[in-house]
């Protein structure tokens, strides 16, 4: 399955509520319809946050290697009163959750020069790693030189 893309599409849907509503209904048809292999067989499921319940996500494999640092990092994001549900991606069962609705589009792959580039290897970290949404700070200085060089030609 092509996370990376898929993740792609679940972060426009914060702005575009007929996507987020086809990604509710249908996601896996979603998903292919933009462009995203999801592999026959495979079920995708979507999440979304409520007030009481804060979703993570595992990847397949080992639920004890990753169950700890959800843990550890859970009581950093919710809110009082709010449970985390932890749930395990599977061969043929892969989770997604929905971002809020109306927050900032994060940046992406699509994103120009190093940024993209930034951008694409968070974006690879997220598809590994599901606890939390991300929040990512960059400051970047760029340093341009430029050098011109003039010919002239004379003609007598």
């Amino acid at each position: 399955m092509d996370r990376i893309g898929a993740n792609h599409v679940f972060a426009r849907s914060q702005k575009d509520a007929e996507l987020r509503d086809k990604l509710q209904k249908d996601p896996a048809a979603t998903l292919k319809d933009e462009g995203v292999a999801v592999p026959d067989g495979v079920q995708v499921h979507v999440l979304e946050d409520t007030a009481d319940v804060k979703y993570a996500i595992l990847p397949a494999g080992d639920r004890a290697t990753h169950e700890g640092k959800v843990r550890e990092q859970a009581g950093k994001h919710l809110a009082p009163g709010q449970r985390l549900e932890m749930i395990q991606d599977s061969k043929t069962d892969v989770h997604f959750k929905l971002p809020p609705k109306g927050a900032a589009i994060p940046l992406t792959a699509a994103s120009p020069g190093p940024i993209g580039a930034v951008a694409d290897m968070a974006m690879k970290h997220a598809a590994t790693y599901y606890y939390f949404t991300m929040t990512m700070t960059m400051t970047m200085t760029m340093t341009m030189t430029v050098t011109v060089t003039v010919t002239t030609t004379s003609t007598s």
